[in-house]
């Protein structure tokens, strides 16, 4: 399936429990050679939506959070949330894509694959 998809490489992450796997496959950009690790700048697209909902949502399940939370309360010390209107962006508006924030974050490296 990856071999179809055109991507010059991919880097694989298998977590469980307290041990880490990481390889890469492929490189970085077409023909430098520079196989992708776990240091490698990815485009992920849609699927780590998914991912990441999951994992918020055992973590209000556990307790460890609330889906009410403001955002900003997980943010970097220092680094400012943006609003979404007149109210601050919680978890929940994150997991609902309802938060009102841009797709893209800043610039995009231009030898990246666009999403289709």
């Amino acid at each position: 399936m990856w071999l179809d998809t055109g991507a010059p490489g991919m880097v694989l992450v298998v977590v469980r429990g307290p041990d880490t796997s990481v390889q890469g496959y492929g490189e970085t950009t077409r023909g430098n050679g520079q196989k992708p690790d776990g240091r490698s700048l990815l485009r992920i697209g849609s699927v780590s939506k998914v991912f990441t909902t999951e994992l918020l949502a055992g973590m209000a399940a556990e307790g460890q959070l609330r889906l009410t939370d403001l955002l900003q309360q997980y943010a970097v010390a220092g680094v400012g949330v943006p609003r979404f209107g007149d109210r601050p962006i919680t978890l929940l508006d994150l997991a609902a894509h309802s938060a009102g924030l841009p797709r893209e974050i800043g610039e995009v490296p231009p030898d990246t694959i666009p999403f289709t």
